[in-house]
């Protein structure tokens, strides 16, 4: 089942959407972003094959709660496209984050990360992608 992205009114702030479990803020498959979501500015995303894995590395300029990381196999473009969160990283000053996914199977992942801001913003990275030709 394919996840819809719809825009709402600014004044719905992700009601319900951001869950807090034992590991941290995420956000739900059914995620409704409002028009509280910002482009990407002083955002960069990166990603690269490291192992059996892959490793995503970001920097951000602002403070943010925290940050998660989405993955998807199919067509990052396709709005109906299944983003599936990957982790939660916790914000700590430094303004560079790194991430290993060992959870990778063969073809084209696309990850992205999701930084949420104290004021409710959640600012969306650029796609990067990573070919996996094989897990060994």
């Amino acid at each position: 089942m394919k996840t819809k992205l719809i825009l709402l009114p600014a004044v719905i702030l992700l009601a319900g959407i951001i869950q807090l479990n034992a590991s941290g803020l995420s956000l739900s498959n059914e995620t409704i972003i409002s028009a509280n979501v910002k482009a990407p500015t002083d955002f960069s995303l990166r990603t690269h094959r490291q192992g059996k894995g892959v490793t995503a590395t970001w920097s951000f300029a602002e403070e943010a709660i925290s940050f998660i990381i989405q993955k998807t196999y199919e067509d990052p473009n396709d709005p109906y496209a299944f983003w599936e969160d990957v982790d939660t990283v916790a914000y700590d000053n430094s303004h560079a984050f790194k991430y290993t996914d060992i959870n990778v199977f063969a073809g084209t992942v696309n990850y992205r990360v999701l930084a949420l801001l104290a004021d409710g913003t959640v600012i969306q990275s650029e796609v990067s992608a990573v070919r996996i030709n094989s897990r060994g």
